[in-house]
């Protein structure tokens, strides 16, 4: 159907959270929409819980089989024009589905758009802005940094994923870390990016995150497998090659800071100092050696992270997001 919009989301076992994301989407100033939920083997109340919204929410159940794998389903069964990701502990700003479509209605040659975003914590309080603002062919800025950091952010044509009948491009089931990050760079490959400027998603960020907790033994063997693909991939490892020793320098970086945040500061410093041989020049290493040897909040105090205008930038972006009010029909 002509300009619908189908949202995809994928549960598990988060009947507590769902119904405020489902809201968000409820509360959308854009039509039509079709909502599909993939819950994903959910042991909760997930299941009685979508019961209740009717022909509102498309509901499809499926055994335990990983976020990726509910999101492939997701994509199966959309019919829309434009398609679009929200996880299911995360909502959105009203306008978020208008502003989007409108922005790619503008800009006939883009083929995904994205929004600025804020993180919240477990108990809703506001914890930082993210205001990236890349358009055009964004690989190189994508493989410096993950700035799609989440896929409630993006909205994509139908044509993307699709060549008439035959859904040509999915997540990969085969990563449990990287999954997202993997698609955002086959997206890149082939299709332009457009932003919007707007604060109009709202991420939770929780202690339980994969780079967090995790097995690091797969989330290594998953970042490999990424590294892996980018360098044998013909249209990425040409853009790679125009990079320099740069683009050799990202992986031990972010090996890096997987060990930072895992409190391993010994292993951390072994993974900077490995890309620091490698590019003495690439400003992120300097920044991960810093966090490591002083704490992570003395440095983003050092750079301004928590200036008064981002404090004040905040307090501007509470207004979008008031308390969804989570009953339905």
């Amino acid at each position: 159907m002509a300009d619908l919009v189908s949202v995809i989301i994928p549960t598990y076992n988060r009947a507590h959270l769902l119904p405020r994301a489902i809201g968000s989407v409820l509360a959308q100033t854009y039509q039509p929409m079709e909502i599909i939920v993939v819950d994903d083997g959910s042991t909760d109340d997930t299941a009685a819980l979508l019961v209740t919204y009717g022909d509102q929410v498309k509901a499809i159940r499926q055994p335990n089989r990983g976020v990726s794998s509910a999101r492939n389903m997701g994509l199966q069964q959309a019919q829309g024009e434009y398609i679009t990701f929200l996880d299911s502990d995360d909502l959105w700003g009203r306008d978020k589905i208008a502003t989007q479509v409108a922005a790619l209605r503008s800009n006939p040659d883009m083929g995904v758009v994205y929004t600025w975003y804020i993180t919240v914590d477990e108990n809703g309080e506001f914890l930082r802005t993210f205001n990236p603002c890349h358009s055009g062919d964004i690989f190189k800025e994508l493989y410096f940094n993950n700035f799609l950091v989440n896929p409630s952010i993006i909205m994509a044509r139908r044509r993307c994923f699709w060549d008439r009948n035959t859904l040509k491009l999915q997540f990969d089931t085969n990563l449990a870390y990287g999954e997202d990050w993997k698609l955002w760079f086959q997206l890149s490959l082939s299709w332009k990016f457009c932003c919007v400027p707007k604060y109009l998603v709202c991420v939770t960020d929780h202690p339980k995150r994969v780079m967090k907790t995790g097995p690091i033994e797969r989330i290594l063997r998953d970042q490999s497998l990424l590294e892996d693909f980018l360098w044998n991939d013909q249209q990425a490892a040409q853009h790679l090659s125009t990079l320099g020793v740069r683009a050799k320098a990202v992986w031990p970086t972010w090996r890096g800071y997987l060990w930072f945040f895992r409190g391993e500061r010994r292993k951390a410093l072994a993974g900077f100092l490995q890309a620091l041989r490698i590019d003495p020049l690439y400003w992120p290493i300097y920044t991960g050696i810093a966090q490591t040897l002083v704490g992570r909040t003395a440095v983003e105090k050092a750079i301004g992270i928590r200036s008064a205008r981002h404090r004040l930038q905040m307090k501007d972006v509470r207004l979008m997001f008031p308390d969804i009010d989570t009953a339905h029909a």
